[in-house]
């Protein structure tokens, strides 16, 4: 196949609004599979997460996941609690978390039965030491279906500061059936922001632990809408995902960014 050519035509639009809980950290999900040799007296019910911004030890972010079960005559047994928090270094024993990329290995390992967790909008270094996340299932539970659809939690606010001292928003980007794998063709980044003192957007491979692989130049952040990229298909960059789009500024705390991308074999 020659390069810049491929079989697949369809065309995908990601979408990250940054200042209205659309851009989650993590995702999760569950299944419940019917287990041989399971407890008939002890059915699990549902599972449900909340996140408590500095309800963790040193008043970091904690996510705290609930199992409610039940005995054969239908009542109502004792909860069963899985809590994870953000540290400064990472314990599997404790069930601290340095990054985002830790949280998804603990809760992975450590976590309920039948339980997955993967990131979502973050690279795998994004630390989780902080308490500038939204509260969620604190005045309404989270429940996470038993369909084994994902549900988004961990939403970083306008406060988070990352390892530039800056405030940052983050899209990450792969193919949607298997996340973090395959190639695709970059087409186009536009978008709007407010805050724009010294930022810059930049697009580079999630590959924590080496030399960033910057994959389009930083590019000073515009207030206005602006195309930071715009090709034809037939001249698409050709990339390996995960890819992290980042915009970030000293004061930045509102963006709208739309990435378009050709999917399939290329």
């Amino acid at each position: 196949m020659q390069p810049n050519q491929s079989r697949a035509q369809e065309i995908r639009t990601q979408h990250g609004v940054f200042d209205n809980d659309e851009l989650p950290m993590l995702q999760l999900k569950m299944s419940y599979p019917t287990i041989p040799g399971e407890d008939p007296n002890v059915q699990l019910t549902g599972t449900k997460v909340l996140i408590d911004a500095n309800g963790g030890t040193g008043a970091k972010v904690l996510i705290k996941i609930t199992q409610t079960r039940v005995d054969g005559n239908g009542d109502a047994l004792a909860d069963v609690d899985y809590e994870f928090y953000g540290a400064a270094a990472k314990d599997a024993d404790l069930g601290s978390a340095a990054n985002a990329k830790d949280f998804v290995d603990l809760i992975n390992a450590n976590g309920p039965d039948n339980i997955l967790a993967r990131i979502a909008h973050a690279p795998q270094d994004a630390t989780v030491n902080s308490d500038a996340f939204d509260d969620q299932g604190v005045s309404a539970d989270l429940w996470i279906p038993a369909d084994g659809q994902w549900v988004d939690c961990l939403h970083h606010t306008a406060a988070y500061v990352d390892a530039n001292s800056d405030q940052v928003m983050w899209m990450r980007l792969g193919l949607p059936e298997i996340q973090d794998m395959g190639f695709i063709r970059l087409l186009g980044i536009s978008g709007n922001s407010t805050g724009v003192t010294n930022g810059i957007v930049t697009l580079y491979r999630d590959e924590p632990g080496l030399a960033e692989r910057v994959l389009i130049q930083p590019t000073t952040l515009a207030a206005a809408q602006t195309d930071y990229l715009d090709l034809d298909t037939d001249k698409g960059h050709s990339l390996q995902t995960p890819l992290i789009l980042e915009v970030r500024s000293d004061d930045l705390s509102a963006a709208d960014f739309l990435i378009r991308y050709q999917t399939g074999e290329i």
